[in-house]
């Protein structure tokens, strides 16, 4: 079997060729013109064939040259394309994150289309869940906690500034024109989120409103009770994020003016502190942090 030429005096002698430069072609390989030069001479050498014709501050392609260059673009051509298809059959590297189901459902998995275009062979796989998962144990990568960030262990990332309102559909307040003062409430349908039991009594403090006298709706999920306000069954108690765009659209208004932040208390990107990253989950981790600097500063 014949020997290869030496690779780098192919590329060196491909691109003078091409650009009919020594000075060209060095530019564009990053080296100097001598270098090239070299390099060329050194294939001439293996080949035992004269490639170029030497001029007063200039070279040209002899016959064999021009011959032996258009052969050795088609291979190039070649190679680049293989290597461009075999690029394709890199099996894509899935990160695995736990996240509460209503998170998942109404903030994290509408944006993930715009990561998956930035890096399509990326995967990202959703557990959700409202308990406590230790990363670890279960195979995770990270995982998206409410809480105050305080965590041992794990390096934590606000995701949303956690504002918390009273919400309705347009049809609660027909005859009304919000906002609205608190007492209104009296004798209304308030939905729950079983999950979040607490934040109506919070509002109802930051409002100085003894609780009045309601009739109650609880739900599972806080997204059971966002549909259940958009469906007009009553007054829901929302965190903002999750409902910005039934707010944009319409869908559901804010009927009060009075509005709890939460402050450190929300949603945190934790992943853990002692494991090296891949260049996978770095790529995850900038574009989460993207997200945290437009949500919270």
């Amino acid at each position: 079997m014949y020997p290869l030429p030496p690779l780098h005096a192919i590329r060196a002698f491909e691109a003078a060729g091409r650009l009919q430069s020594i000075s060209l072609a060095a530019e564009q390989l990053h080296v100097t013109p001598a270098a090239v030069s070299r390099q060329i001479r050194q294939l001439e050498d293996f080949l035992g064939v004269q490639l170029f014709v030497r001029e007063h501050r200039a070279v040209r392609l002899s016959r064999a040259g021009q011959s032996y260059l258009k052969s050795v673009c088609a291979h190039l051509d070649g190679l680049r394309r293989a290597t461009q298809h075999a690029s394709t059959l890199r099996p894509a590297v899935d990160l695995r994150l736990c996240v509460p189901p209503t998170f998942a459902a109404r903030w994290l998995i509408p944006r993930l289309a715009a990561f998956h275009q930035q890096h399509p062979s990326v995967g990202v796989q959703i557990n959700t869940n409202i308990d406590w998962v230790e990363l670890d144990s279960q195979g995770l990568d990270a995982a998206i906690r409410f809480g105050d960030g305080r965590w041992s262990g794990l390096n934590t990332l606000p995701l949303v500034r956690n504002v918390i309102t009273p919400v309705c559909a347009p049809g609660m307040v027909a005859d009304d024109h919000p906002p609205l003062a608190p007492g209104y409430l009296a004798g209304k349908t308030l939905l729950y989120s079983l999950t979040r039991p607490d934040d109506w009594h919070e509002w109802m403090q930051a409002a100085r409103l003894t609780p009045p006298r309601v009739h109650r709706l609880e739900y599972e999920s806080s997204m059971l009770a966002y549909q259940a306000a958009m469906s007009g069954l009553g007054f829901g108690i929302a965190q903002r994020a999750l409902v910005a765009e039934e707010l944009a659209n319409g869908l559901l208004l804010t009927p009060f003016q009075t509005e709890i932040d939460l402050g450190a208390r929300t949603y945190y990107f934790v992943w853990p502190r002692h494991t090296r990253s891949s260049p996978e989950f770095a790529m995850l981790l900038d574009w989460m942090r993207a997200l945290s600097e437009a949500a919270v500063s």
